[in-house]
């Protein structure tokens, strides 16, 4: 055994620090949802987590595990249970994990719907519950005057826990009380997405206020031909927040008007940074925001756009070795020429600012921003608010904005 290779540990999780019972531990989250319990990993053994890179042994493994240990001898048969432990919560690429993962998979394609996945967890579950909650948020908003309805072309809002944000969303959202639409195009980060840039469902997306329709049609006529650049399955939409947070909110504004919108999940464009001077320079994106063009470009429907995205990301939280707040200025400023962008319609700008940097700031809502100023490159926008929420216990912090677009 001590040669096998070890499996690889799985992309698509994301690890996080946290303190449990004063001892530093990291925290599992699953994307696809596996196991009904997070997987806490006690930090002596999360340093061994990078040695599952499909090269290394069991015998590295097992040398390794006697490195943390100060040169305890551990047995092989330790280092078989550790692996299997890891296993046990669909943490390493196996067959058990895939054959997991296509069932969830399969589970999912085959609902009508897509179902409120947050309801009685983000936000309350019940049809008046909601209501009450989102009438309370709205209160946060401040001096907000709606735009012109014929100006209005865009609005960008947080996808952050919506207490978190309740300022920034009921300013983003009271500007467009008056609009009058009959498409809603979604541009919203997929954080579970790997390589794939965009993802699409032809799903409805369900709310406690009831559902918001998806257009088929357009939804399949921008998917068409796409291969790589789409993902094969809408499996990233069933937990995704950014665009459910966003259908409830149309839900709240628009409770009797008929509209039909247009879920799209953009991933990272992160590799693109060192090839691309502008996403447009990359093939399939250029495609794919051409038939977004062309579906705006319908004399026959009144189209709204909805970007749900946040900003910085940034401490060990999210990777960095420092605390946010030792970080405050750099990321505030990286912001800053970040919105700077939008108020311009700069898409060069944006995109610039973001390779700059290579992404330091791990802003998520990058790529869903980066492709709506594509789409209104030279059209300006006016931020309306712009918040940092601090999370203590792990000395990080986000950063997240509402903006609107108008007329070029």
């Amino acid at each position: 055994m001590g040669q096998s290779v070890l499996p690889k540990l799985r992309q698509d999780i994301q690890i996080f620090p946290a303190t449990l019972r004063e001892q530093r531990v990291f925290v599992v989250s699953d994307p696809l949802g596996l196991t009904s319990e997070p997987a806490i990993i006690p930090e002596s053994h999360a340093r061994l987590l990078s040695m599952f890179d499909g090269e290394k042994t069991v015998r590295d493994l097992q040398l390794g595990m006697m490195h943390v240990r100060g040169n305890v001898i551990v047995m092989e048969e330790e280092v078989k249970r550790f692996i299997d432990e890891l296993d046990s919560f669909y943490l390493l690429d196996t067959g058990k994990y895939q054959r997991a993962r296509e069932r969830v998979y399969a589970e999912f394609a085959a609902l009508p719907v897509r179902p409120a996945h947050l309801a009685g967890k983000s936000y309350p579950g019940s049809r008046q519950e909601l209501l009450d909650f989102m009438e309370e948020l709205f209160h946060a908003a401040v001096d907000v005057s709606p735009l012109p309805v014929e100006g209005l072309r865009a609005l960008v809002v947080p996808h952050i826990d919506l207490i978190v944000g309740k300022r920034v969303y009921a300013r983003g959202y009271s500007s467009i009380r008056d609009c009058e639409f009959d498409r809603v195009l979604l541009l919203c980060t997929g954080h579970n997405m790997g390589d794939y840039f965009f993802s699409l469902t032809e799903k409805d997306y369900e709310t406690p206020l009831g559902a918001v329709s998806t257009d088929v049609d357009a939804v399949r006529f921008l998917g068409k031909g796409m291969g790589k650049g789409i993902c094969p399955v809408d499996f990233p939409h069933q937990m995704e927040h950014s665009a459910e947070f966003q259908a409830v909110f149309l839900r709240y504004l628009f409770p009797d008007k008929e509209f039909m919108a247009v879920p799209v999940l953009c991933g990272s464009f992160r590799r693109t940074l060192h090839i691309a001077s502008r996403p447009s320079d990359v093939t399939a994106i250029r495609v794919f925001a051409d038939r977004l063009r062309e579906l705006l470009a319908d004399d026959g429907q009144r189209w709204l756009v909805v970007a749900g995205v946040d900003l910085s990301h940034v401490g060990p939280k999210f990777g960095h070795s420092s605390p946010a707040k030792f970080m405050e200025g750099e990321f505030r400023e990286h912001d800053r020429i970040l919105l700077e962008s939008l108020e311009e319609g700069d898409p060069g700008g944006f995109f610039s600012e973001i390779k700059k940097v290579d992404d330091r700031y791990n802003v998520c809502g990058a790529s869903p921003l980066a492709l709506l100023l594509e789409l209104f490159e030279g059209s300006r926008a006016t931020v309306l608010d712009y918040d940092v929420w601090y999370d203590e216990p792990t000395m990080s912090a986000v950063s997240f904005a509402a903006a609107i677009f108008g007329d070029e």
